[in-house]
Order: C-alpha cells, then structure tokens, then sequence
C-alpha cells in the first residue's frame, strides 16, 4: 500500500512543497522527512502508514510545545511529515488539513475535540433497532456541515423488521432533512450496501459515526470483506450498544476507499458556530427572513412566518423541532463567559486552518 493509495493527493503535495520550500515533490527526497498519514492512534504514540511501511512513532517535542490546545495534535487522517533513524520515527510535521471533524469539548474547557481530518464523506449510521431522535440527527448533521464534511444518513439493521417499519423511518428521516442523502441497508443480507461502493471509492476518505452498535464496524467488516473490526451484540433489555470500537483506525476497503471506525458518540455537543444549522437548515433560514421580527426566534413571536408555516403543515413538525431545538442549544452556549468565548473560537481558528471550499 502506497500513499496515493490513501488520500495523498495534490493537495498534500502543494502543502508539502510549501511547507519544505522545495521546488517539487520530487525534491522530497533531499529532505529527511517522510509523508505518512496517521492511521491509529495509542495514547503517545501514532501508528504512520508511509510509503516505506508502517511505524510507530511519537511527535517531536516542539509539536507539544507549540500545541497551545488539545486538539492541534495529530489525528487520525492527518498527513504528516516524520523522520526516522534506526528503529525510532517522530513526528515533525502536521501538513495543513483540508478540514476536520470536531465538536465541542466541556463547556468549562477552551477547547474543541478533534475526531478525525482530512474527511470527504461523513456516514451517519442509525439502528432501526435503536432509533435516534430527528433532533440528534439534526445535532450530527450540523456538526458535520460545519466542518465542510458530505453527510450520508444510513439507516443500519433493516433485515430486523418488516420493510413497512424501516421505509417509515426512511420517510420520516426524508421529510425532515430533504436536502440529505439518506438510504437503508442491511449487512447481514447485504440490501443496499453496495450505495456505500458509489461514495466510498478511491482516492477517498470517510467515516462512520452513531451511537454504540448502531452497527458501524459491522458495516466496515462487510466492506472490507473481513472480520478486522470487534463486533458485539445489543443488549436486549435495554437495546442499548456495547463500545466495541475504542479507538479510531483508518483502514483502505478492496475497492481503494479509506474508512475510519470511531466509538460509539453518547454525546456529540454544538458549540457556538451558527453555519452548520444555516446549511442543514439553509430552508428555513431562507423562509426566516419573511418573519415580523429580526430576531424572531420562531416560538411566539406574533406574525412568525415559520410558526404559520408549521401550523399549516407547509414544514413538517419534526424539522421544525429539530431546528429550534438547535437554535436554542447555541444560545445556551453563547451565554458562556466572554473569556472562554474567545479562547474557544482561538482553538477553533488554530485547528480548522484548511482548505477553502468553492
């Protein structure tokens, strides 16, 4: 495996040709760094796929201490720079990311929680047998919206129930977010798996998140023809999932796509960054401007235009609730103090320096 392979694109090239200073890639070889990406991570030490084979490497110390927060370490998808000498290899460089997928740390915290970089398609996957409330698909969708991140909604398990119960919540699920691809599948019969094949292709990278066995490692292990991810079953008397994934890993399916596997997400908190609720709601934003009121926050205000729409069912209820259910959880965020305020949005500037999209 090779690093065009996996995701090493011109991009990285460029990036790389400007953090050396050389003329071409090519002159890479007069360096002493190597490009790699990160493909796993334990605790200190970062497993780097390159071109030369795998190595487990730490980063170098002036990383650490240039790091003012958390999240400005590497993570998995990260194209690095390393070097090695007899069997040690260190991190020296983090090439600029194109974008990265995070959300918000503890509320007291200065700081964001990176998840994973360098992403083209975020794979929301939603057991039918656990079915995840519209205003948590909501809270995904604009986390990933706002990291410049393809969503894809997948309704996992189908096989479990009789078609009418899945194309429902395939209805609903629709209705709600019209603007999202959303489809059903089953990895036990294979129904419809072969939609992931038409995303995750070569020279592409994507991750799978949702909540403990939603069936995410399932779906990869189908993917990649193999059992390389730990699966477990729902508990029964509670239908909740076990954690099988405990750590991020990014592996190349037969079809040359990247995936990464990550831990089931209990909580996925928003922080204050209004765009990711202006795409996914990008409708609503848009009918808003109809409303009485600039400010309107569409729950009581008199001459609502949103209100009238939803009472005259032009705007179903539940993409409703799930906006304003948004709306609110930023508004509780941004009466934070004004110190962890700008602390917050100087992590957010320090690690979401990446490329800018048309």
């Amino acid at each position: 495996m090779k690093i065009k392979d996996i995701g090493f694109d011109k991009y990285f090239k460029e990036k790389t040709i400007e953090i050396l200073k050389i003329d071409s890639i090519k002159d890479i070889n007069k360096t002493n760094l190597i490009p790699a990406r990160v493909i796993r991570i334990n605790k200190r030490y970062y497993t780097l796929l390159s071109d030369e084979g795998e190595f487990l490497a730490r980063i170098k110390g002036k990383i650490r201490y240039n790091s003012e927060v958390q999240s400005e370490l590497p993570v998995v998808g990260d194209w690095v720079l390393m070097t090695k000498s007899d069997n040690n290899a260190f991190i020296d460089t983090i090439i600029t990311r194109k974008n990265i997928l995070y959300r918000k740390a503890n509320v007291k915290k200065n700081d964001i929680q990176a998840i994973v970089s360098n992403i083209d398609y975020a794979f929301i996957i939603i057991a039918l047998d656990n079915e995840m409330p519209m205003t948590a698909i909501a809270r995904y969708l604009s986390i990933i919206h706002t990291s410049e991140i393809k969503p894809i909604i997948t309704i996992s398990k189908c096989d479990l129930f009789e078609e009418s119960v899945y194309k429902e919540l395939l209805n609903t699920i629709k209705e709600t977010y019209p603007n999202e691809i959303v489809f059903a599948y089953s990895s036990k019969t294979g129904f419809n798996c072969d939609i992931f094949t038409k995303y995750i292709k070569k020279d592409t990278s994507s991750v799978f998140i949702g909540a403990s066995g939603a069936g995410k490692s399932t779906i990869i292990n189908y993917l990649l023809k193999e059992e390389r991810m730990r699966t477990n079953e729902v508990r029964e008397y509670d239908s909740k999932g076990m954690h099988t994934t405990t750590h991020r890993e990014l592996l190349l399916t037969e079809n040359g796509g990247v995936v990464i596997d990550t831990p089931g997400l209990r909580n996925l908190g928003m922080w204050e960054d209004e765009r990711g609720i202006k795409k996914t709601f990008n409708d609503l934003e848009e009918l808003a401007k109809n409303c009485k009121f600039n400010n309107c926050t569409h729950q009581h205000e008199p001459d609502c235009y949103i209100l009238e729409l939803v009472e005259n069912d032009k705007i179903p209820y539940e993409r409703y609730e799930a906006y304003i259910t948004l709306l609110n959880e930023i508004k509780e965020l941004q009466k934070t103090s004004i110190e962890i305020k700008k602390d917050r949005k100087l992590a957010i500037k320090k690690v979401t320096k990446h490329k800018k999209r048309k």
